[in-house]
């Protein structure tokens, strides 16, 4: 639901003979942008697991992700409605 719309957007704003070098570059952004989430969200849980327990560190982790996921949602309603101007 994110991720189509996004490269829409982002990619109409890019010549159409630089478009293929700009997806590869958009899909290995996005790869490295999930592994640095999950290092992230992972170092979290486990810095949290020794003093707080499964429980705990996992209530704080899954915490952590929802407030993430939430700024991202607002900073959504920053981007364009439309891909392209209409001709």
């Amino acid at each position: 639901m994110v991720f189509a719309p996004l490269f829409d957007i982002i990619l109409a704003s890019i010549d159409d003979q630089a478009a293929g070098s700009a997806s590869g570059v958009l899909t290995a952004m996005q790869q490295f942008g999930g592994a640095i989430g999950v290092a992230v969200i992972g170092t979290i849980f486990f810095q949290l697991l020794p003093t707080q327990q499964f429980l705990g560190a996992t209530k704080s982790a899954t915490l952590v992700a929802v407030g993430l996921f939430v700024v991202s949602l607002l900073v959504t309603f920053a981007l364009p409605q439309r891909a392209r101007a209409e001709h």
